[in-house]
């Protein structure tokens, strides 16, 4: 199967699913297509951009703690990944 025959084949399996929501939203193909385009692209687009905010602020927080942990090391030398947490 070619890229292009994918690309059409995954085309026309859009415009069913579209095709039945429409139908049972009783709504017409393109008033689904608008709802899609307008409203539920945009809300998933903002999803995953908080989902990214909340993403690098858990990495930063970790961090943080890492960072920390490996200060306590009384001996100078940074805690390695494979000592028990808290050991140096």
């Amino acid at each position: 199967m070619s890229v292009a025959s994918l690309g059409i084949a995954l085309y026309a399996l859009c415009v069913d699913f579209m095709l039945v929501t429409a139908r049972a939203l009783s709504l017409t193909y393109r008033d689904t297509n608008v709802l899609g385009l307008l409203v539920l692209m945009p809300l998933s687009t903002a999803a995953l951009g908080l989902w990214v905010l909340a993403l690098r602020r858990r990495c930063a927080h970790l961090r943080a703690l890492t960072e920390r942990s490996a200060r306590r090391c009384t001996d100078g030398t940074a805690r390695r990944a494979d000592r028990p947490p808290g050991g140096c």
